[in-house]
């Protein structure tokens, strides 16, 4: 019977240490997406290296319509993040036509002076540059409060 026991705890054991891998660290691993995200807001530097590409699609007057959207942020914070559209395989400037930067869960959109100019888009990598304002109407205070993005750059493998 001791016999059993002691088999039975050495082979729980075994499992526990071979249950677990030292890849869980790695980001977005799962779907296979890397790269960064950098940019200043009001000259401040940010780095995110936590990024999902989801595409996405949508039917209107029998036309179907494709984009990818990204979502990036630092060490995958929900109170800060960036989320931008781009049209599926679609470069240049024009191939984006939403944007949103996300600070103290505040929610900054971009406005007529913002640019997105993607350079490489396909299934393999997504690569461009982005700067401009984004701004947000703040009721209480009854104004519009802006934020400065400048430098700002993406680079996905996907």
């Amino acid at each position: 019977m001791k016999k059993l026991f002691l088999f039975t705890c050495l082979s729980a054991l075994a499992l526990t240490f071979n249950s677990c891998s030292d890849d869980d660290n790695k980001s977005n691993e799962t779907d296979g997406t890397s790269g960064t995200v950098t940019f200043k807001v009001n000259g401040v530097a940010k780095t995110y290296n936590t990024i999902t590409v989801n595409p996405e699609s949508e039917v209107s007057d029998g036309e179907t319509f494709e984009w990818i959207t990204i979502t990036a942020s630092p060490e995958g914070s929900a109170s800060e993040f960036v989320t931008f559209e781009l049209e599926k395989e679609a470069v240049g400037a024009d191939a984006s036509n939403y944007f949103e930067y996300v600070e103290n869960n505040v929610t900054y959109y971009w406005d007529n002076e913002f640019n997105v100019n993607t350079l490489t888009n396909n299934n393999d990598k997504v690569k461009g540059t982005f700067s401009g304002t984004v701004s947000i109407y703040d009721a209480n205070a009854q104004e519009t409060v802006t934020k400065t993005i400048s430098e700002g750059t993406f680079d996905i493998n996907r």
